[in-house]
């Protein structure tokens, strides 16, 4: 899933940056939903996301970081998760400079 938002944002994207409303992922607020169908780290993080436009490395140093802490660091699942392996995972993890 993130890899198909992600080369779409990319596709989409007027410029250098990707835009909030070209991410495409914010159809959920088109519909009521429940507190429980929102993921832990999502009501956690909410307060600190800023919605602005963004550059794709940054969107994705965000949702590793979010992901990591809503598995507890566990590597193996975050990478399960966002559906990587995990050698990339580590890379993502150095790159960024998201490491404990």
């Amino acid at each position: 899933e993130l890899k198909n938002v992600i080369e779409r944002s990319v596709i989409l994207a007027s410029g250098t940056e990707i835009d909030v409303d070209e991410l495409g992922i914010c159809d959920v607020h088109a519909r009521k939903v429940s507190v429980s169908e929102v993921p832990a780290a999502a009501h956690n993080s909410a307060a600190d996301m800023q919605i602005r436009p963004m550059s794709l490395a940054e969107c994705e140093k965000k949702l590793i970081k979010s992901v990591l802490d809503s598995v507890d660091g566990n590597k193996n699942k975050a990478a399960d998760v966002l559906q990587i392996h995990r050698t990339t995972l580590y890379k993502k993890i150095e790159e960024y400079n998201l490491l404990p």
